[in-house]
């Protein structure tokens, strides 16, 4: 009898002493809380870079003018883009062409192309990529004509026409951040009284980020 009283009066005490005796930290691993950034899609990337083309110059002008050189800047935002293998871009471009030497007039064009344009991208694989480009825009023409054997007169005009542009070709070259493209382009600038149209190759670099 009076062991189970004494067990009763001291079971009290022993649970006071347990609940106050600290619980050892957990040896359980931390939740790694840095946060893993997104990797960025090739078709979700801007691109922005230069451009350089040599065209020949169809007829008429291409009878005295041979052929237009020229370059330019070039971006496609990742804002502007349809979906994965369609977007928009942008070209500011400067291109000249002079008389062929020893003709028989001497004609000198410079031409500002705003052109804003539709890409379709066609990827196989990470060589085989390629693209097209449809675009639309205003040519400023700066035209100058001194007088020759066919002209007896001096000639200047000026003035801005619209202009569409076709460009097919390969991307497939890539490093460090940096697309090369090479590509055939052909022009048309629709003038009030006579087109001008030439056509070539283009090439590209572009750095994405």
């Amino acid at each position: 009898m009076y062991k189970v009283l004494l067990i009763v009066l001291l079971l009290p005490s022993v649970m006071l002493a347990q609940s106050g005796k600290k619980t050892p930290p957990s040896k359980a691993k931390k939740p790694d809380t840095k946060k893993t950034e997104p990797v960025k899609k090739e078709e979700d990337e801007n691109l922005i870079g230069l451009q350089f083309h040599y065209f020949g110059n169809g007829t008429p002008a291409g009878k005295v003018n041979g052929a237009a050189a020229g370059g330019g800047f070039q971006f496609e935002p990742d804002f502007l883009n349809i979906s994965d293998s369609m977007r928009l871009g942008y070209i500011l471009e400067y291109t000249r062409s002079t008389s062929r030497p020893g003709s028989m007039t001497d004609a000198d064009y410079k031409m500002v192309n705003n052109i804003l344009y539709l890409q379709y991208r066609y990827k196989m694989s990470s060589m085989l990529d390629f693209y097209g480009n449809f675009g639309v825009g205003v040519s400023y023409i700066n035209f100058k004509r001194r007088r020759g054997v066919w002209f007896d007169s001096a000639h200047h005009a000026e003035g801005a026409d619209p202009m569409f542009m076709t460009e097919i070709g390969w991307q497939g070259l890539k490093f460090a951040g940096f697309v090369v493209r090479v590509g055939l382009r052909g022009n048309a600038i629709v003038e009030k009284y006579i087109g001008y149209g030439n056509g070539g190759l283009q090439l590209s670099v572009l750095k994405s980020f």
